[in-house]
């Protein structure tokens, strides 16, 4: 599958000598391996890109490619020190006064090279654990069914009252529990059967006994 295969960028010259001064003197990239007329250059983690000569070089108005740092203040320093000045694209975010835009959860920076090709820094920003604890506390509270409450005196009275209605309620279902068990008692008699004298009779032959 291709997911597992390694992903290399292409960066499109018209000239390969210009482009090779400005990637190899002025930013200071080593080259690994000549080919095809063009240029490889090997990054971090096993990364790398194709400088090649075509005449579509420049054509293309996004990104070529990205570097992936952890310092792009250090980095974009270093740049300048270079003479290699960002490139200033009217994108969304927050711009720093070094030029570099926050935006989507990264800060980036953009550069140019001679061949019109855009490139660009992006310094991911990890988020300190307390303001993560912070966040989730937040999400918590607008969750319904576990949002925190809060026991102030009106609470406590609601509470109360509750209690009481739940205990009225339990006294009522006893009483009619009783009365049903009466009617069953008295059901079994039959008593829709019994002739007058002998109600009477139970009546007062159970007094006697």
């Amino acid at each position: 599958m291709l997911q597992d295969k390694p992903m290399y960028a292409y960066l499109p010259v018209t000239d390969v000598a210009r482009a090779r001064d400005f990637y190899e003197r002025r930013l200071g990239l080593r080259p690994k391996q000549e080919t095809a007329g063009g240029v490889i250059y090997e990054f971090g983690s096993g990364t790398a890109c194709f400088l090649y000569p075509t005449p579509n070089a420049g054509t293309s108005r996004a990104s070529q490619a990205f570097w992936q740092v952890e310092d792009i203040d250090r980095e974009v320093a270093e740049l300048k020190s270079r003479g290699i000045a960002l490139a200033d694209y009217d994108v969304g975010g927050e711009r720093d006064a070094n030029g570099v835009v926050t935006a989507g959860g990264t800060r980036v920076a953009w550069i140019n090279d001679t061949e019109g090709n855009i490139l660009a820094l992006v310094q991911p920003i990890e988020q300190p654990r307390h303001s993560l604890l912070r966040r989730i506390a937040g999400d918590l509270r607008h969750t319904r069914g576990l949002r925190p409450r809060r026991f102030g005196p009106t609470a406590v009275a609601s509470a109360a009252l509750g209690a009481l209605a739940l205990g009225a309620f339990a006294v009522g279902a006893l009483a009619i529990g009783r009365l049903a068990v009466g009617r069953a008692r008295i059901a079994r008699l039959h008593i829709g059967e019994l002739g007058v004298g002998k109600v009477r009779w139970l009546r007062h032959g159970a007094a006697r006994r």
